[in-house]
C-alpha cells in the first residue's frame, strides 16, 4: 500500500514503503513530517510509519557465564633467622648507667614542697573526706 506524504506543508506522493524508507534514510524527509493512506482517518507523524517499516529486531540476552572464584592466594613471608642477641641483664644495665643524687633535706621529690608539708596536706585532706562521707572526725 502506497503513503502520502506532508513534507514542509507539500503534500507529495504516492510513495512505497521501500522508497520512503529510503527518504527517511537519506533526510529527505525528518520526524516532523506526516503520512497518510486510505488506512489511517487523519495525517500521523512519519515516525510512527517508519517504525512499522523497521520493526526493531528481537532482543535475545546472552547466558550470563558463571561466575568462577579462584581460592585465595596465600602468600607466606620468608622466615628469617636472626643471629641471637645477647640482652644485658637488669643488673648490668643499671650497672652501665650512672645516677647523681644531691641530698637535700627540705625537698624529698624535687618538685619544691617539703615531705612534712605533704604529711598535713593528707591528714587535713582525710579529714575533710571524713565530715563530707560522715565518717566523723579522724583526729579530735
Amino acid at each position: 500500500m502506497d503513503y502520502y506524504l506532508l513534507v514542509n506543508n507539500q503534500q507529495i506522493g504516492p510513495y512505497p514503503p521501500p522508497q520512503i524508507q529510503g527518504m527517511w534514510n537519506s533526510g529527505a524527509i525528518t520526524s516532523d513530517s506526516l503520512y497518510w493512506n486510505a488506512e489511517v482517518e487523519e495525517w500521523r507523524p512519519i515516525n510512527e510509519l517508519i517504525e512499522t517499516l523497521n520493526p526493531l529486531p528481537p532482543v535475545v540476552e546472552a547466558p550470563i557465564p558463571p561466575v568462577v572464584v579462584a581460592p585465595p592466594v596465600v602468600v607466606t613471608p620468608p622466615v628469617v633467622v636472626a643471629p641471637p642477641i645477647s640482652l644485658p641483664t637488669r643488673a648490668q644495665k643499671y650497672e652501665e648507667e650512672e645516677y647523681e643524687y644531691e641530698e637535700d633535706d627540705d625537698d624529698d621529690d624535687g618538685d619544691g614542697c617539703s615531705g612534712w608539708l605533704v604529711w598535713i596536706g593528707m591528714l587535713i585532706l582525710i579529714n575533710v573526706l571524713s565530715q563530707i562521707f560522715d565518717w566523723g572526725w579522724f583526729f579530735y
